[in-house]
């Protein structure tokens, strides 16, 4: 079965909803993203315990970064919600007038955040925050047609996703700015549009590359414990438990591929989250750890996932989940 692709090459994902964020100096825009729960099944005693599931949340609140604003900020922020489209206007202008200033960096977060949220008023008008959403989206097909280089058309949703070049002009033109970090966090709850059909490490892929890509560049920021949960999640929400089950197919052998599952993706993928957490602070890595580890004994490589089940308990003796791991080191011994 060949491996569904985005309209920009990355691995599709299922439609993905937007959700909205809102924080206390910022309009905050967050996105979310459909994930398909694995299905769990009752653990024997002498079986592996896989760590706890984590929970559905709603995506993190982006604004975590004191944010400097000033007059045009305020009255931009403060049209967000009565009219978006004057505000859209005025970010714009104040960055066109002086793009590589950093007293435009928080435009350009603004503005970015306000067209994440013209594009999730669109199909979800019920859960817009907008005042009257009905009537101030009305145009946004035609806005989106017009900004092809802001928007692209997503032939399976029959909508249009923003790209979020706002915020990645945000990070080429200042880099050094603590917004930087907010923006590169934004860009991993962008829609991506398009779907998987079925293809298991598509959905695993589709979740967890964002939030990689996030963490090797900022492995030690306000999001990294977020981005780290929501790695899990990909992993976690789809192929987990004793019984590999899902609403699609059965995997009944995780070395054996089939035609919705190829396990040279899903090694591929975990090997680059065991990589991933060995340049994260080491008080982040347990969590990971345990993942892997899980993955490593399910295809067998029972001495690697014996490793790492050690390295917790020697390391993280006060890991939540340290119950499970001592349960799961012991089968393995």
């Amino acid at each position: 079965m060949i491996h569904a692709r985005s309209e920009r090459g990355s691995p599709k994902s299922v439609s993905g909803l937007v959700l909205l964020g809102i924080s206390a100096s910022l309009f905050a825009i967050g996105g979310c993203n459909n994930q398909r729960a694995a299905a769990t099944q009752q653990q024997e005693a002498r079986t592996e315990v896989p760590p706890r599931a984590v929970p559905s949340t709603r995506p993190p609140q982006p604004a975590t970064v004191q944010t400097p604003v000033d007059a045009l900020y305020q009255q931009a922020q403060g049209l967000s919600r009565s009219d978006i489209h004057k505000a859209m206007d005025l970010l714009e202008a104040a960055i066109a007038k002086a793009p590589d200033s950093p007293n435009s960096t928080p435009y350009y977060l603004l503005l970015g955040r306000l067209k994440k949220e013209f594009e999730y008023c669109q199909l979800h008008q019920a859960n817009s925050s907008l005042d009257n959403p009905k009537k101030q989206c009305e145009d946004f097909t035609e806005y989106a047609k017009a900004r092809p280089t802001e928007y692209f058309y997503n032939e399976v949703g029959g909508d249009y996703l923003y790209r979020g070049v706002h915020f990645q002009e945000l990070e080429k033109r200042f880099p050094s700015s603590a917004l930087a970090v907010e923006a590169a966090y934004e860009i991993t709850n962008l829609s991506k549009g398009g779907e998987c059909e079925g293809f298991l490490d598509c959905y695993i892929e589709s979740a967890f590359s964002p939030v990689r890509d996030f963490l090797l560049r900022y492995p030690d920021s306000p999001h990294t414990k977020e981005a780290i949960k929501r790695a899990d999640d990909a992993f976690r929400k789809t192929l987990w438990g004793d019984v590999w089950k899902t609403e699609w197919t059965e995997i009944k052998d995780p070395n054996q591929a089939s035609d919705s599952y190829d396990p040279n993706n899903l090694k591929k993928m975990v090997q680059e989250y065991e990589d991933l957490a060995e340049k994260l602070p080491l008080r982040f890595r347990a969590r990971p750890w345990e993942t892997v580890a899980y993955y490593r004994n399910r295809f067998g490589e029972k001495d690697h996932a014996r490793e790492l089940y050690e390295k917790i308990v020697r390391q993280f003796p006060d890991y939540e989940n340290i119950g499970e791991v001592r349960q799961n080191l012991a089968t393995l011994k």
